[in-house]
């Protein structure tokens, strides 16, 4: 028994790349002043490829737990559906990262290195805890994320978070980190849309959720 831990599916446009956003739209996603919704046909074609290969079975997982945000609420009610699960709860320590782009790079910057640039200086704010989630706050979320976890140890359950907090609950759980250096969160894996990875307590070996 144990986890899966994955990211939220894709949205719909514009907010499907981050990319052809501008500076200002995706601080308002990241800030959450905007909530859009997810790209329904792309999540049920990711679905279908699993129950198609076989890594994910109708009626093999107990419960599904998601973030507060709409595309974590909206992925976690459309696999509890498809997957025949009924237990479906929300809580907020599987929230993403609080950071503003705004605060971490410049129009200029932005524009001329896209959003691989914001995931770098976020990983260098969460190092530094500078204009970043404090690493105390990203803890405390972790060991509820572990609780959790710990609390279903009987169950297999499905957990819906976000890319960024998903990096240094990856390194807290495999690693037992309790710093998360740039360099840490840039070698750990790095989620597609919901894809993600299994956990099991005990467990030190990262195994990814990828569609074949």
């Amino acid at each position: 028994m144990g986890a899966i831990i994955i990211r939220h599916s894709k949205l719909q446009a514009p907010y499907d790349n981050y990319d052809s956003l501008s500076l200002h739209d995706l601080d308002m996603l990241a800030m959450e002043k905007v909530q859009p919704h997810i790209d329904r046909d792309f999540a049920m074609a990711k679905i279908q490829k699993y129950l198609d290969s076989g890594l994910l079975e109708k009626g093999s997982i107990d419960a599904v737990y998601h973030s507060p945000s709409i595309r974590s609420r909206e992925t976690a009610s459309l696999l509890a559906t498809e997957l025949g699960i009924f237990e479906v709860k929300e809580n907020d320590f599987l929230r993403e990262i609080i950071f503003s782009p705004k605060k971490l790079i410049s129009v200029a910057a932005f524009k001329s290195a896209g959003m691989q640039e914001v995931r770098e200086r976020v990983y260098e704010a969460v190092e530094q805890e500078k204009d970043v989630e404090s690493t105390r706050t990203l803890l405390k979320r972790i060991t509820s994320v572990r609780e959790l976890i710990t609390n279903n140890q009987n169950r297999n359950i499905l957990i819906v978070t976000h890319g960024f907090f998903m990096r240094p609950l990856q390194l807290a759980l495999f690693e037992n980190k309790q710093k998360f250096t740039a360099s840490d969160q840039r070698r750990s894996i790095n989620p597609g849309y919901l894809e993600g990875f299994f956990f099991q307590p005990q467990s030190t070996q990262v195994v990814e959720l990828k569609t074949p």
